[in-house]
């Protein structure tokens, strides 16, 4: 069986639903949590924490937001969020508290937009080559929320989010 060619705007207006209700709760919390330890230094190490956070977002947002991503309000969210982490990044970067070996816990918080832009780049090159969505791939080649098989675009388009994910968030 074919899959249906995508017949909707490329952007869309529509509520929330659970799971871009919870998401998006879990995400505040944890962001919360972050900028609340970042400015109130506790006596422990939590670079690890700072960085893990950053990366993670991004990896995040393809694998299990890909779908909440293609409703206007759920992307304006995460460029909020973006621009939040661009203001954290021009903020400690150059904290020493927070150095590893050659770069800073907070290079992943300065690509959070970048990833975001390059994300819905993929989604209209996979619509423009396929037709299709952009989903992510998974073991079994089915995605998680349209029930259907990722297509090669599908997995070009995940490999190389992967890649700029990995090479921006350790290139500084």
């Amino acid at each position: 069986m074919t899959p249906k060619k995508s017949e909707h705007p490329f952007f869309r207006f529509y509520a929330l639903d659970w799971w871009d209700k919870s998401t998006i709760a879990v995400y505040t919390i944890l962001t919360i949590i972050i900028c609340y330890l970042l400015y109130n230094r506790p006596p422990y190490d939590f670079k690890g924490l700072i960085s893990g956070y950053g990366f993670a977002t991004h990896l995040f947002l393809y694998i299990f937001n890909y779908k909440s991503l293609r409703n206007f309000y759920v992307y304006l969210f995460w460029c909020a969020i973006g621009i939040l982490h661009l203001y954290l990044y021009f903020q400690f970067k150059d904290d020493k508290l927070f150095d590893f070996y050659r770069t800073s816990a907070f290079l992943p918080f300065r690509n959070t937009l970048i990833l975001l832009v390059l994300f819905q780049l993929l989604r209209w090159l996979s619509r423009k080559v396929s037709g299709l969505e952009l989903v992510a791939p998974s073991k079994s080649r089915t995605d998680i929320w349209d029930g259907r098989k990722a297509t090669p675009i599908d997995l070009v388009c995940f490999v190389v989010f992967f890649a700029a994910t990995v090479i921006l968030n350790t290139v500084e």
